[in-house]
Parts: C-alpha cells; sequence; structure tokens
C-alpha cells in the first residue's frame, strides 16, 4: 500500500516540477493552452469533449491562468464538477508556482 503512495507522490512531484511559468502561459495563444490541455488530459483525466469546451471559448494564455472551478462549472464553460476542478487545481498550482508557493 505504501508503495503505491510514494509512487503516486513522485508523479505528482514529476508533474508539478513540469508546470510551465506563469510568465510562458501568460504569453500562450489557444494552441497551445490546448496543447497544454492535450498532452496532460491522462494526469487531469479528463475527455476530450472537455478540451473543447476549452477551445469553443477561446482561451488563450491569460485567460487560462484565471480559470476557477466556479468559472468552468458556470456558464459559458458548464464543465462537470471533475474536469472542472481538475483544470482549476492545475491553473491554481501553476499561478501558485509563478508566487513561489
Amino acid at each position: 500500500m505504501s508503495g503505491v503512495a510514494s509512487s503516486s507522490s513522485t508523479t505528482t512531484s514529476t508533474f508539478s516540477d513540469s508546470l510551465p511559468s506563469v510568465e510562458n502561459v501568460m504569453k500562450w495563444k489557444r494552441k497551445e493552452v490546448l496543447d497544454f490541455l492535450q498532452e496532460n488530459k491522462e494526469v487531469l483525466d479528463i475527455e476530450p469533449s472537455d478540451i473543447k469546451i476549452i477551445e469553443d471559448n477561446r482561451v488563450a494564455g491569460l485567460a487560462f491562468l484565471g480559470l476557477t472551478e466556479q468559472k468552468l462549472v458556470n456558464p459559458p464553460y458548464n464543465l462537470l464538477g471533475g474536469p472542472a476542478g481538475a483544470i482549476a487545481n492545475l491553473v491554481k498550482r501553476i499561478n501558485d508556482k509563478g508566487q513561489g508557493i
């Protein structure tokens, strides 16, 4: 059981270490946001339809950094709670990393 936990925390720390900087994300165009979500869809456990919603709403880097779970579960996104929470958590971790947290 502890082997699973340490494996999971290793994956999390590796994923956290590879997060882009706020400065980089701010420069992203919509395609880069979509590519980033696509590359991380397994870790985030999100579906292509969830990414399509982000695409349909023309989310570029600065808007991506402003996404919250509350925004994502409400119009115009209307994402389900799981994907909304996963994406919002990712955005928070990127923003926190930018503040040295």
